[in-house]
């Protein structure tokens, strides 16, 4: 009796390089939502009284590390979201957060 062998594909081989990138600049960009994101928030907070303004440099504020996920695969798009972002919680009132750090790092991505 012979018994034929069976191949277990290995899921690992199949992933292509590209989505492997996207796992890691996900990462990333959540790493920096937690580590800059936030302290922006805070700090917008501090600089703002409140109100409308408060809640859009806080939005703001997040977007632009969340928007360092794709500056592998559309660049343009991730340099505009992080530009605006700083330019709108710049007029909000929130003048220097620690997500401006991101600036230089599309301006690198580009």
């Amino acid at each position: 009796m012979t018994s034929a062998s069976t191949t277990v594909p290995d899921p690992a081989a199949e992933r292509s390089p590209r989505s492997q990138h996207r796992l890691v600049d996900s990462v990333v960009a959540l790493v920096l939502v937690a580590v800059l994101g936030l302290p922006s928030v805070a700090a917008s907070a501090n600089n703002i009284a409140g109100g409308p303004a408060l809640a859009v440099a806080g939005a703001a504020s997040l977007a632009m590390p969340a928007a360092l996920a794709w500056r592998r695969t559309r660049p343009v798009r991730s340099v505009v979201v992080v530009y605006l972002g700083a330019l709108v919680h710049f007029a909000a009132g929130a003048l220097l957060v620690p997500a401006d750090l991101l600036v230089l790092v599309a301006l690198y991505s580009i």
